[in-house]
This record gives structure tokens, sequence and C-alpha cells, in this order.
């Protein structure tokens, strides 16, 4: 669903920019916030909302080519309680970013893609700790009747 409003505000940025000067500043900075919102807005959500759902299988099915034993599909992702986080330090860095590039403030734009950057290391690191189980074995869900890949 982020994907698809931050590919809304691309569209609108873009239409924005028909007519507009771009070798000016104004026409400039409304470029940038154009190719933010296309590039790490849409895909950055897309990428990553995908990667959620597609790596742990990925990882369940690597483990199984190399002859190591299955685990519960739900150890293998990343947890819950780290998405929200990072999806909120994604977008609302890249709401800041896009709306200092417009409005001319380098402030709120370099703020925002501090956040930017903040929510990427921590889905980097997060992202990592999936694909090593790979080859390592995660530590074991308590649950006696958790489900097998």
């Amino acid at each position: 669903m982020a994907s698809g409003v931050w590919l809304a505000i691309a569209m609108g940025l873009g239409l924005w920019m028909v007519g507009t000067r771009v070798d000016l500043e104004p026409g400039a900075r409304l470029a940038a916030a154009y190719g933010v919102a296309a590039l790490l807005g849409w895909m950055t959500n897309l990428v990553v909302g995908i990667s959620y759902k597609l790596f742990p299988g990925f990882v369940a099915a690597a483990r199984s080519e190399r002859g190591r034993g299955a685990v519960p599909i739900a150890s293998l992702g990343v947890p819950q309680r780290a998405q929200a986080p990072i999806f909120l330090l994604v977008n609302a860095g890249l709401g800041a970013t896009v709306a200092g590039l417009c409005a001319g403030w380098s402030t709120t734009a370099f703020a925002g893609s501090v956040s930017v950057t903040a929510g990427g290391l921590a889905y980097v690191a997060l992202i990592g700790r999936t694909l090593v189980f790979t080859l390592v074995d995660p530590a074991r869900s308590r649950d006696p009747l958790a489900v097998l890949p």
C-alpha cells in the first residue's frame, strides 16, 4: 500500500514538473524530489515489503538444498516488532526529504535522508540475519507445535 502511495506522489510530482525548467534551481529541486519519490519511495517499499515475505522461503529452500534441517519458517523472518520502526524511519524520512526538496528546506531534506539511511541500515542488518540462517540454525521456538516448512 505504501508503495502505491509513493507511486501516486511520484506521478503528481512528474505532472507538476511538466513545463518546469529543470536547469533552474526550483525545477532542479522538484526533479530531485520526483526521483526520490519514484526510486526510493515506490521501489523501496515494494522491495522491502516483498522481501519480508520471500526471503524466509528462499532460506528454507536453500537449507533444504544444502541438506540442513527444517526449521519453523516464522523463525526465519524479520521479527514483526522490527518491521514497523523500519517502515516509519524509511517513510517518514522519505516524506521529509521530498518535502524539504520541494520547499527548499535543506535541513529538513538532510534530516529525512538520515532517517531513510537509519531505516535502510536496520533493514539490511535484519535481512542479513535472515540470510545467515541458510548456514546457521536459528534459536528454536519454544512452541512445540511450530509448523515446519
